[in-house]
């Protein structure tokens, strides 16, 4: 995922005005952030659990420019860190 996917690149992509997206979204009880946010925490908890990149070469993968800023928004999106995510993954089906 790259670091400047914003809202008008998507809409843009989608032939549409970042101000429909924002409406269709908003319709759907959602936003960008939200989507954005969960499509990285997908990547995110895939990545720790199949693969053995570092926290920091998954951050920069998802657009962080700091290790500790992701480590902070998978805090807020999983109660734990990667760190800890990885070491105790959840079954998978």
């Amino acid at each position: 995922m790259d670091k400047g996917v914003l809202a008008t690149d998507v809409a843009a992509a989608l032939n549409t005005s970042a101000r429909t997206l924002q409406r269709r979204l908003e319709e759907n009880g959602t936003t960008f952030r939200q989507l954005r946010d969960q499509a990285r925490f997908e990547l995110a908890t895939d990545m720790l659990a199949t693969t053995n990149a570092s926290v920091s070469e998954i951050s920069r993968r998802l657009g962080y420019e700091e290790a500790s800023s992701f480590t902070l928004a998978f805090k807020r999106w999983s109660g734990r860190t990667p760190s800890q995510y990885r070491s105790s993954p959840p079954a998978r089906n």
